[in-house]
């Protein structure tokens, strides 16, 4: 959890700041092919992207990953 707060809003802000908004330029496009089959498809990935991101795999990962370091001892212990 600590990790989503630390770097949730980040991969937010990237997405909306470069995919997001470059997306949303095709859904004014004039052109029907652009609206129906480039905007949608890239839409649908983006929305995917962010929900493997930022929901699916934290969770598939806190069932499988390695186990939560309590402190500093077991913190040096673990690394080695």
């Amino acid at each position: 959890m600590k990790a989503m707060n630390s770097m949730g809003s980040s991969v937010v802000v990237g997405i909306a700041s470069t995919k997001f908004l470059g997306v949303m330029v095709l859904a004014f496009a004039p052109s029907t092919l652009f609206k129906l089959y480039y905007f949608r498809m890239y839409m649908f990935i983006i929305v995917l992207g962010v929900f493997n991101g930022l929901f699916f795999l934290p969770v598939l990962l806190s069932y499988i990953g390695p186990g939560v370091v309590s402190n500093v001892y077991n913190l040096n212990f673990y690394l080695g």
